[in-house]
């Protein structure tokens, strides 16, 4: 009988020590459950010391693409949201496939961008050609080609021949001064004895004898 006590006993003490371990478990695993204070819970107190080691992040979260280096601050902080990278903009552009090798591929006065990005002034001449009956270059008005820019480099000859007569000007050897080239050599004259230059190319005072009536035919150069 004394045995069937001691079993009992055993029985119902171990049925407390367990019950009591149960009870435990719950309230470490919850521990929000656990007040710390009046309506703050051992959880938020973990927290909140937490987040005084680790600062909550409150920088922008959307970054836009762009030709500088952009650095978000979170370094030892706490994210609560996600960071979102907008799709690169429109203004940037893959140039990547670009045919540009040098200046020289590009009309002067434009601008473009190599393969590597670089950006490049364009040093080629936009020119136009084309020819003339010389009708009025005899005169003191002149004569307007209407190519409708101010040349930086010009040549005029005739006979549809660029070795015969003509009258070659290139701002870049002189602003003032153009060069006549015929049979008896080659001369340098004022260029507004023969030529003005205003968003235009206009011939005058021609020699009436030599040039009234013919065909001359010019290249003009921006």
């Amino acid at each position: 009988m004394k045995n069937i006590k001691n079993y009992l006993l055993s029985f119902i003490l171990g049925g407390i020590i367990f019950s009591g371990l149960t009870v435990f478990a719950e309230y470490v695993i919850t521990a929000d459950k656990i007040e710390y204070s009046a309506n703050t819970s051992v959880k938020d107190k973990i927290d909140d010391l937490y987040t005084h080691v680790k600062p909550i992040y409150t920088g922008s979260t959307t970054v836009t693409p762009s030709s500088n280096t952009q650095t978000l601050n979170t370094n030892n902080k706490l994210l609560n949201s996600d960071i979102t990278i907008i799709p690169i903009p429109d203004i940037f552009k893959d140039v990547s496939d670009s045919t540009v090798t040098s200046a020289s591929d590009i009309l002067s006065g434009k601008t473009a961008y190599l393969k590597n990005g670089a950006k490049v002034a364009g040093t080629r001449a936009e020119c136009v050609k084309g020819s003339f009956v010389c009708n009025t270059c005899t005169s003191s008005n002149g004569q307007a080609l209407r190519i409708n820019f101010t040349p930086n480099m010009f040549y005029i000859y005739g006979n549809n021949d660029v070795s015969a007569t003509g009258w070659y000007y290139n701002v870049s050897i002189s602003s003032t001064n153009f060069t006549s080239f015929n049979s008896a050599g080659v001369s340098n004259s004022t260029l507004t004895n023969r030529f003005r230059l205003n968003n235009d190319l206009i011939v005058h005072d021609f020699p009436a004898g030599s040039w009234e009536g013919k065909t001359l035919y010019y290249v003009a150069c921006k």
